[in-house]
């Protein structure tokens, strides 16, 4: 079997190095259309369940991950001067970077075939002309393969009522912090944890995500301020929090002004339909955030993104008797 997976996240890397790994006869493509150093976030949460499930499919990549996770036990809540703590709560990060670098070497050595820097306008016609028998979209919220075939996959989408920011910060923390603010215009928060296990004084190791509602937005001016405005202003207000440490915006937010996104929450009416050209016919799949979204506050999204991948896996590689089209619907 040839399959093309567009996208090479979490979700498409999980799943080509699953797919590769369980039939190293069959041939698997990741189309990307940044570059494999690129990446678009600062961590990433991992469950202990999530660890464990991952160790389940995949014992070498879980052995990978291992020594590059930062564990905590113990979510810390602020407001208005108070403290509450509570423990037993185990949860691992990674930054993004080593999570998408350990998978990424796992995939070459188990011989995925890598199409990096190409941005696919068409990718049902690129896996038609690979000849393809099945393309994954594993390309994120703002999949391609989604929006090629709006119409089967019936996608329903709605926009949140807060406005955030994914930042980071040199503070190590040791525990998940929420953080409450109230200022002029009302209320804010961060959510925080750190996500580099070994990394040194001067260099971002924990991501600090700041929340507000849309009217607190909207009063506070935040939508005028330049990246470097926005930032100082931030820590002015988490000045007791970050004792000291700078914010970070990402490196394309460096100029300009930083990215507040209102959190779109996705899900498809299908998952599944079929594309044909000159008598071949392609089985097309939506996987993680192309299919649906998790909100950040839930730690979850990765994690059900490298879910889906893994239960597509187990149903390709476990139905031999069944056609690909019955395997899939």
């Amino acid at each position: 079997m040839k399959i093309l997976i567009n996208g090479g996240g979490p979700a498409g890397l999980f799943g080509a190095l699953l797919l590769k790994k369980r039939r190293p006869d069959w041939e698997v493509h990741v189309t990307e259309r940044h570059a494999a150093e690129d990446t678009f976030g600062w961590g990433v949460v991992l469950s202990e369940d999530a660890l464990e499930a991952i160790a389940l499919q995949d014992a070498e990549l879980a052995d990978a991950l291992s020594p590059l996770l930062h564990h905590w036990n113990t979510i810390e809540i602020r407001r208005k001067g108070e403290l509450v703590r509570s423990t037993g709560h185990d949860f691992y990060a990674i930054s993004r970077y080593q999570l998408l670098k350990q998978m990424q070497d796992q995939c070459k050595s188990a011989g995925v075939i890598f199409h990096w820097q190409q941005s696919v306008a068409d990718p049902v016609q690129q896996a038609l002309s690979m000849r393809a028998d099945l393309l994954i979209g594993a390309d994120g919220l703002y999949s391609a393969v989604r929006q090629q075939l709006d119409a089967h996959f019936q996608p329903k989408q709605t926009q949140g009522k807060t406005r955030f920011v994914w930042l980071g910060t040199t503070l190590p923390l040791d525990t998940f912090l929420f953080s409450f603010i109230e200022t002029e215009h009302g209320w804010m928060q961060a959510h925080a944890y750190k996500h580099d296990r070994d990394s040194g004084n001067d260099a971002v190791c924990s991501t600090w995500i700041v929340e507000m509602p849309e009217a607190v937005w909207e009063k506070g001016g935040w939508a005028d301020l330049q990246t470097t405005d926005a930032l100082s202003r931030l820590e002015l207000l988490f000045a007791y929090d970050l004792q000291g440490h700078k914010l970070y915006a990402l490196a394309h937010q460096q100029r300009g002004s930083v990215q507040w996104m209102q959190f779109p929450q996705l899900y498809c009416q299908r998952w599944y339909t079929e594309s044909e050209a000159e008598g071949h016919r392609l089985a097309v799949v939506l996987a993680g955030d192309a299919a649906h979204t998790a909100h950040f506050s839930i730690g979850s999204g990765t994690r059900l993104a490298m879910d889906d991948m893994a239960e597509l896996v187990l149903q390709l590689c476990g139905s031999s008797q069944k056609t690909l089209a019955d395997v899939l619907r």
